[in-house]
């Protein structure tokens, strides 16, 4: 599901700009999320979950799924980037004339917008969950989910307050999906180990 986000996201975003290197950077990723649900035991997910189990990690996938996007983007803009400041205009970021730094960043940005209130719903709903459950928060995922969302919260407020754009706001929206991914592979090592 998550890697059908990720690719339809980027389907619907390169039919409104042109993002020609945006399959290099998207479809990759969708692969390794396609092989992880593959390789992934059918028994790892509880048995019974509830409806707000169900909800959080609905939220969750989507949230992580435009961040992916956003951070797909994110790789783009980076390697127009540096083509541009090199003066390697042969290189493959702008054959057809990629799409324009700014269009990109801005493109990242509204993705941003869009992922940090589904993520953060989610990340409010987990934790109900968990305390429902009866569990405790001190699993390495649970605080590494709060540092993703920190690193977005910081993103969005950082734009706004001191106008980051570019390489550091791509920069920041790579990091803030690693620890996404961190979340990712710890749960679902846990899940795989019983």
């Amino acid at each position: 599901f998550l890697s059908f986000i990720v690719t339809g996201g980027y389907l619907l975003a390169s039919a409104r700009y042109r993002l020609t290197l945006g399959g290099a950077a998207v479809m990759p990723v969708s692969l390794v999320l396609l092989v992880v649900a593959r390789l992934t035991p059918a028994g790892t997910a509880p048995d019974e979950l509830s409806t707000l189990g169900r909800i959080h990690i609905s939220l969750a996938t989507i949230g992580v799924g435009v961040f992916a996007l956003a951070s797909a983007l994110s790789v783009i803009y980076l390697a127009e980037e540096r083509a541009l400041k090199r003066k390697r205009f042969d290189a493959v970021a702008f054959k057809d004339r990629g799409a324009p730094l700014e269009a990109l960043d801005r493109l990242t940005h509204r993705l941003i917008w869009v992922g940090f209130p589904i993520f953060t719903l989610a990340l409010v709903l987990g934790a109900v969950w968990v305390s429902k459950l009866g569990e405790s928060l001190d699993r390495p995922e649970y605080p590494l989910a709060a540092v993703t969302w920190m690193f977005y919260a910081a993103l969005l407020v950082a734009r706004q307050a001191y106008g980051w754009r570019g390489r550091r706001a791509a920069r920041l929206t790579l990091a803030g999906f690693a620890a996404a991914l961190l979340v990712l592979v710890i749960y679902l090592v846990r899940r795989m180990a019983g």
